[in-house]
């Protein structure tokens, strides 16, 4: 097992969209454990139920080598739905740590970066604009 830790970031920026809900189906799944008693390997089936958690993406400022801002997206994962409630252009902090994963897709292996959030804060929700009130 890996014994070192990946480092926690604090990232202050807006989101860029409203968090999407995505769901992950039930499903039972074959696994090798290790049985003791026995002193083998067995199969044993064993049943995940279905999971939902919120995907959103965050815009931050950076500069580029020469000092020019940019805005950079960062993805993140919240499997705790921290974020629930949070809507486009709110200012939030978000702590977690960086994953990268990899997947095909059309026969070609892609790899993405994600920030998976361990806890966030809203800092400053977004202004509504004067449609949002009544007269």
């Amino acid at each position: 097992m890996n014994a070192t830790r990946t480092p926690q970031v604090n990232i202050f920026g807006n989101l860029g969209s409203d968090p999407e809900v995505k769901i992950i189906s039930a499903k039972t799944v074959s696994r090798e454990v290790y049985n003791p008693v026995l002193d083998d390997v067995e199969v044993r089936e064993v049943f995940r139920p279905e999971r939902s958690f919120l995907v959103f993406s965050i815009a931050v400022n950076a500069k580029d080598e020469n000092g020019e801002p940019f805005t950079k997206w960062i993805r993140c994962v919240d499997w705790h739905r921290k974020a629930e409630g949070y809507r486009m252009g709110d200012r939030v902090r978000v702590t977690g740590f960086f994953k990268t994963r990899s997947y095909v897709q059309d026969g070609e292996t892609r790899t993405i970066r994600e920030l998976v959030v361990v806890d966030t804060r809203l800092e400053r929700q977004a202004t509504t604009t004067g449609d949002d009130f009544a007269a």
